[in-house]
């Protein structure tokens, strides 16, 4: 993983099932990793097409996790994740060091160093 989070910044993140009474919309979304797209060859992974002036394009998806809560005792994350499809995306548990060792060719996870603390509703719907 590229620039793991600091034990600070997990600190501040609320343990697992701190925030199920809070709504979906209205959690906080405390650290963002990805791999993107740009990182990606175009072959051996999910894809996506887009069609643009008559020519087909194959386009590796990015990779999109965003951290709700976090249970160090565990190593397990809670948030919302998407391969590529906003409105596909799911929220469910990962583990913190799962995600350090997962890989796309030889692309890491990276976290979002430009990343502050943002409410769900208002993080960009970009794929």
């Amino acid at each position: 993983m590229r620039s793991p989070p600091t034990q600070e910044q997990l600190r501040l993140i609320p343990g697992l099932n701190q925030t199920e009474n809070i709504p979906t919309q209205n959690k906080i979304i405390h650290l963002h990793f990805f791999i993107s797209a740009s990182l990606l060859p175009c072959s051996n992974y999910p894809i996506q097409t887009f069609i643009r002036n008559t020519e087909l394009q194959i386009v590796p998806r990015p990779y999109h996790w965003y951290v709700a809560e976090y249970d160090p005792e565990q190593d397990l994350f809670f948030g919302f994740v998407h391969s590529g499809n906003w409105d596909e995306g799911v929220w469910e548990n990962f583990g913190f060091e799962e995600l350090q060792a997962f890989r796309l060719s030889n692309a890491k996870v990276h976290r979002d160093e430009e990343w502050v603390p943002t409410i769900f509703s208002k993080i960009p719907k970009e794929d």
